[in-house]
This record gives C-alpha cells, sequence and structure tokens, in this order.
C-alpha cells in the first residue's frame, strides 16, 4: 500500500468510530449532531444549536433515531 492509501484508511477508521460515538450519543442525549473535521485531520461532533457550530462546516448529521433500533 503507497503512503496515500495508509494515511487515507487511518482517517476513515478515525471517522467511522467518531461517527460510531456520535450515534450512540445523539440516542442517548435525544440531540441532534454534526460531525466535522478539524485541521489537523481529526474528527469530531457537535450539537447543532451548540453555539460555536456555526465556526464548523458540518460533514453529516446525525439524528437521535439513527441510534435506536425499530
Amino acid at each position: 500500500m503507497s503512503c496515500g492509501c495508509i494515511k487515507q484508511s487511518q482517517e476513515r477508521l478515525s471517522y467511522d468510530n467518531i461517527r460510531k460515538i456520535a450515534i450512540k450519543w445523539a440516542a442517548d442525549q435525544g440531540k441532534e449532531l454534526f460531525l466535522y473535521r478539524n485541521q489537523n485531520s481529526t474528527y469530531g461532533f457537535m450539537e447543532i444549536d451548540c453555539p460555536e457550530a456555526s465556526q464548523f462546516n458540518p460533514i453529516e448529521f446525525i439524528h437521535p433515531v439513527q441510534g435506536n433500533p425499530s
């Protein structure tokens, strides 16, 4: 694998892990979130009604019902 592939795989794994955590957190708290990417290629999540939310570019929105199996 080239260096680019390894870096891309690591970023995807980081994104997937943060996404899973965000889905569980949203379901537990009953809040709508969004995922965003930091400048250092890491990911995070935040409630959409958070005052700092306007400073970030959403990648994906997470709804509380995503974590509840029906």
